[in-house]
């Protein structure tokens, strides 16, 4: 709720509320329907569509629900941090910290 609260008050905020369906390119999708670009493509394609879409703005995406989300749209996420320079936060159950360092903490 507070994502939400948070994300009505701002117009340079994007709410993404993941669910048990979500890969790395549906998230992507989402992603990118949100910024209002093109959704179509492999998950490289919709990854340079948000870095585009997001450089230098100054936005910040939420997503909620993240514990749901595979590692590999995890580091997708990650890697639109790095480059498009957009605030990400990921909101979860204690899964979330489990799915980002790994089961056995292989993950920096």
């Amino acid at each position: 709720m507070v994502l939400r609260q948070y994300a009505s008050s701002y117009k340079d905020v994007i709410l993404i509320e993941a669910d048990l369906g979500y890969t790395t390119k549906v998230l992507l999708q989402e992603l990118c329907d949100s910024l209002g670009v093109n959704k179509r493509g492999n998950i490289h394609d919709l990854t340079e569509n948000s870095i585009t879409a997001l450089h230098d703005t100054g936005w910040l995406v939420l997503i909620d629900e993240a514990e749901l989300l595979p590692y590999r749209a995890l580091e997708a996420m990650r890697r639109i941090h790095d480059r498009a320079g957009a605030g990400v936060v990921l909101a979860g159950m204690p899964r979330l910290l489990l799915n980002l360092k790994g089961r056995r903490g292989e993950y920096a």
